[in-house]
């Protein structure tokens, strides 16, 4: 884990920054004219294309192979908005494609483990969508930045995160937004060990899930459904010890992930080998476990290679049974653990 440069923002310096982004309001983009070039409506069209198709080929690839497409990506727009003219509607779809851009640049290096790049993009991205005016869109970026910090220990300030972002969205969502943010706290919270409130969180998922998509939700929603949601429940079940619920709950979202979301489908797989192996059902979480590490053939992401080594170390006490044998041997062959 690269932890270089990483300063966990906790307390009053989150604190800060999250009323900060809430507070103030944007700066009016302006209309920008002079010598540079004008950007031309069909280019900025293209960028929104080329937004979707990462994000898409992020789900199924990972994001070590895609970082720095992203990243040169950003850095077009980035110049620009520096150095070209654009009108004030331009200005805004730029600011936006620039916090969308930054935002995957950071959720991309996450995934390869590297904390101290992600939680810089993660900040540039809040910065270029507050500019924007999106509130949706900056509420993404934070929930992605939430995933972040509770993953490295700072549940309770993934939990702030998530509470910020759902102010800030409050009467301009929409279901599916919501739905996402209410997701996202629920793993928070699983992760604080606050089971009430994680479960409450839950529901309120469901309900909006409930609800059905619209029109207005943004793009960036497509990978909200139930699937999704059972997931992260079963997730949430795991960390709060309760391993034959979220087992079934894995089991139950397992047949909604189709071929597009290989990363997502390999970390789950991991999470569901865990569950079986806590009630001691050897041989299927071996199972499971072998059907995540094939996905990982084809992904690069050191998330999910993470998940692996970590299920390996639960293995230890079962390494000369014959099922743990064979799996230890795939990962040793695979990932050199």
């Amino acid at each position: 884990m690269d932890r270089r440069g990483f300063v966990i923002l906790s307390g009053v310096t989150l604190t800060t920054l999250l009323h900060d982004w809430l507070i103030t309001e944007p700066e009016i983009v302006h209309a920008v004219t002079g010598s540079g070039r004008r950007v031309s409506t069909a280019m900025i069209s293209r960028i929104d294309e080329r937004v979707a198709d990462l994000q898409r080929a992020d789900d199924t690839l990972g994001g070590g192979d895609l970082i720095g497409e992203a990243e040169a990506h950003l850095s077009l727009v980035t110049r620009l908005l520096s150095e070209n003219s654009y009108t004030q509607a331009q200005g805004i779809r730029l600011n936006a494609q620039a916090a969308d851009l930054a935002r995957m640049a950071g959720w991309m290096r996450f995934d390869a483990g590297q904390h101290a790049a992600a939680q810089r993009y993660f900040h540039a991205a809040l910065r270029s969508a507050h500019t924007s005016g999106d509130r949706l869109l900056g509420a993404n970026i934070l929930a992605f930045a939430a995933i972040q910090q509770y993953s490295v220990g700072n549940p309770h300030e993934a939990d702030s995160m998530i509470r910020t972002a759902q102010a800030a969205v409050r009467g301009r969502g929409t279901s599916i937004v919501d739905a996402m943010l209410h997701a996202r706290q629920a793993r928070a919270l699983a992760k604080a060990g606050d089971a009430r409130r994680c479960y409450h969180a839950l529901n309120q998922a469901v309900d909006c899930l409930n609800e059905g998509t619209g029109d207005d939700d943004p793009p960036w929603t497509y990978w909200v459904n139930r699937a999704e949601v059972d997931m992260l429940t079963g997730s949430c079940m795991l960390d709060l010890g309760d391993p034959a619920r979220a087992q079934q709950k894995f089991t139950e979202a397992d047949a909604g992930y189709g071929p597009g979301y290989v990363r997502d489908h390999s970390l789950y797989l991991t999470r569901m080998a865990t569950a079986q192996l806590q009630q001691k059902d050897l041989d299927r979480a071996c199972d499971s476990a072998g059907q995540a590490l094939s996905l990982t053939e084809h992904i690069s992401s050191t998330r999910s290679t993470d998940h692996i080594r970590d299920f390996v170390e639960l293995l230890a006490p079962y390494r000369t049974e014959p099922a743990a044998r064979s799996f230890l041997d795939r990962a040793r062959t695979l990932l050199s653990v």
